[in-house]
């Protein structure tokens, strides 16, 4: 349960936060959600409401809100605008990540072994950010 209330939200910020709020529902975004991601966040976090709810609905799964929500507990709020645009998706490993995006050459002889841990941590993690998610990894391009 959020701690403001819809009913006391304007006794609980300041003004310019309260303008805020309102111009965000002008623009279809709900109260309730408004302030939830206050109640997350604080209140001086309330520029970046907009990018937020834009991430989530242009990732557009079925868990996104959980995906960003991992994205801003791993970078910070700060960081949430385009981060939808550099999200790769979910993969239960690295080397499911490495083959999906076809990150490795395959004129590679077949009964060459790769190590897709030692190639994740001495190049690809200079490109790629991995988070825990309850399913594997989710992975976002950093460069």
């Amino acid at each position: 349960m959020p701690v403001t209330m819809s009913s006391n939200y304007k006794e609980v910020f300041s003004k310019e936060t309260v303008e805020q709020i309102e111009e965000l529902i002008e623009f279809d975004y709900q109260l309730n959600e408004v302030l939830d991601f206050l109640d997350t966040y604080g209140e001086d976090k309330v520029v970046y409401f907009e990018p937020y709810s834009q991430a989530i609905e242009n990732i557009g799964c079925d868990d996104a809100q959980e995906v960003v929500d991992r994205y801003v507990d791993s970078n910070g709020i700060e960081y949430v605008e385009g981060c939808d645009e550099l999200y790769q998706g979910n993969y239960q490993s690295v080397e499911e990540f490495i083959d999906v995006m076809e990150l490795i050459d395959y004129d590679i002889p077949s009964w060459l072994c790769i190590d897709y841990e030692a190639t994740w941590d001495s190049a690809l993690r200079f490109d790629y950010d991995k988070i825990d998610a309850p399913y594997g990894y989710d992975f976002w391009r950093i460069n």
